[in-house]
């Protein structure tokens, strides 16, 4: 049985299954020769994954999950932008968050790898989250105008009482 390598290409390193009311439907984890179980508490299973488990790797076939894979090493600039420290000299890079054409690569739209992540292919140097940068700073930027210009017009209000 090969679960943890299903969800390795997620990058899911250990599972976590709650003793709730439904737990038994999952209890099939623990046939699984790819997990361990690590830890059992009165209310928790932890069980970890025995296969490779990277947030970026690079590969040369993102349909068949016995492909070669090897590790990158990137650095987190923060949560929206990642850059490579190492060259990709394969097809494709597969970057482990879940799948939006608003990741970029040097301008470049993810495409679907495994029918759940981002692959960029003639990947460059740097993965950015496009909308961030396009409308959630503005916006940010506009909500706190807003904040500072009703702010400004409370205390006006307020000392010219």
């Amino acid at each position: 049985m090969d679960f943890g390598k299903l969800i390795s290409i997620l990058n899911v390193k250990y599972v976590l299954l709650a003793k709730e009311s439904d737990y038994r439907k999952y209890l099939f984890v623990f046939n699984q020769t790819d997990l361990e179980l690590v830890k059992e508490t009165r209310t928790l299973y932890i069980l970890k994954n025995k296969n490779y488990v990277v947030k970026m790797y690079q590969t040369d076939d993102i349909e068949d999950l016995n492909a070669e894979k090897a590790g990158l090493d990137y650095e987190k600039i923060n949560p929206v932008r990642y850059r490579m420290k190492d060259n990709v000299s394969k097809k494709y890079l597969v970057f482990t968050e879940p799948f939006s054409q608003e990741w970029r690569s040097d301008g470049r739209r993810s495409i679907l790898a495994y029918g759940v992540v981002n692959a960029f292919e003639n990947s460059g140097k740097e993965i950015r989250f496009e909308s961030y940068y396009r409308i959630n700073i503005p916006a940010y930027i506009i909500s706190l105008m807003t904040f500072i210009g009703l702010l400004a017009m409370y205390l006006r209000n307020r000392s010219g009482r």
